[in-house]
């Protein structure tokens, strides 16, 4: 640990003993409850459109969302369906053209 390092260590274990000894007042943390609408549902059809509009491969989709070619493999034979964040993913991917260039994907 390097001195720099050291200092801040030290530095927040006296924020906390002068907390415990109420001479240090935290700030309360503002949190708000937000609205999630759930993903959508995606059939084998509009996987493989989707796939096919963005000119990618089985295993290029799947390299895009972290998954399996077995994966996008099932979910295209209606075996299994998207969920979470590779539904919402793929919501982009159809309804945002420009998407993966940002994401710096060719």
């Amino acid at each position: 640990m390097n001195k720099a390092d050291f200092e801040l260590v030290k530095k927040s274990l006296m924020e906390v003993k002068d907390f415990q000894d109420g001479k240090l007042d935290l700030q309360p943390i503002k949190r708000r409850k937000v609205q999630v609408e759930p993903p959508e549902k995606f059939d084998s059809e509009s996987i493989k459109s989707i796939r096919q509009t963005t000119s990618l491969s089985q295993s290029g989709l799947a390299d895009i969302l972290g998954i399996s070619v077995k994966t996008v493999q099932a979910w295209e034979a209606d075996r299994s369906n998207p969920l979470g964040p590779a539904a919402r993913i793929l919501a982009i991917l159809r309804d945002e053209p420009g998407f993966m260039k940002k994401l710096g994907i060719k």
